[in-house]
């Protein structure tokens, strides 16, 4: 029978993009969607976490 549990590494990776999610990007989405932008910042944040 084929699992579809995550390993380990896979919930931690899980984990720390829904961290990434919340803090950086969550407070300011209502701002940029008004605007019709997406922030350098974000995409920087986002690579130096590897993502």
């Amino acid at each position: 029978m084929i699992g579809f549990d995550l390993t380990a590494e896979q919930k931690e990776f899980q984990g720390k993009a829904q961290k990434f999610s919340r803090e950086p990007i969550l407070p300011m989405v209502a701002k940029h969607n008004r605007e019709g932008a997406f922030p350098l910042e974000v995409i920087r944040a986002a690579y130096q976490e590897v993502f």
